[in-house]
């Protein structure tokens, strides 16, 4: 890999865009899109793209494991955990791993005066759990977007074979013949 390559590998690792990435590495801002474009199929930079995003990965420990087990987080999140028994919140510290993990957001506000005392208000914003148990659906297969449907040995249903063309062809002409008589 040469030199520019080298940069258009860098630059496509910070920003994912393959034409302000060749533009970033020097190459003809006239022909960035297509040499974005081509780079991106180059055996060599796919090989030391696909080496900088494993090693990203690996240095946050991303793995499916990890994603899945957030996911699961989101999706089995129960309210009641954020609250103790007598129904006051329970300080951050407090929480479960998962509870915690399914916090999106935390407002405190203070309320009251001085004579009748000061006090403070929580407000949670919980990541959505619809959300996280469709994309668990989608990851389990449970729920598809898109129904493929296919005939005996794969055929597509929606282009009758020849043979299906002539039993048709053959129906309708047998029952035309019995109308006519």
């Amino acid at each position: 890999m040469n030199l520019q390559q080298q940069r258009f590998v860098a630059a496509y690792i910070k920003t994912g865009n393959a034409t302000q990435s060749a533009i970033k590495a020097g190459y003809s801002k006239r022909s960035a899109h297509t040499t974005g474009q081509r780079l991106l199929k180059h055996a060599e930079v796919c090989a030391a793209l696909r080496g900088s995003l494993q090693k990203a990965a690996d240095s946050m420990d991303l793995t499916a494991e990890r994603v899945l087990q957030e996911l699961a987080r989101l999706a089995f999140f129960d309210v009641r955990k954020l609250l103790n028994p007598d129904g006051t919140p329970k300080a951050i510290g407090d929480l479960d791993d998962d509870t915690a993990a399914a916090i999106a957001g935390l407002e405190v506000a203070s309320v009251g005066n001085a004579e009748m005392g000061v006090g403070q208000v929580l407000k949670y914003k919980v990541a959505d759990k619809n959300s996280a148990i469709d994309k668990a659906m989608k990851h389990l297969r449970l729920l598809t977007d898109k129904v493929e449907l296919t005939g005996k040995d794969g055929a597509d249903l929606m282009q009758p074979t020849d043979n299906e063309i002539a039993r048709r062809l053959a129906f309708v002409l047998t029952k035309g013949l019995k109308e006519t008589q």
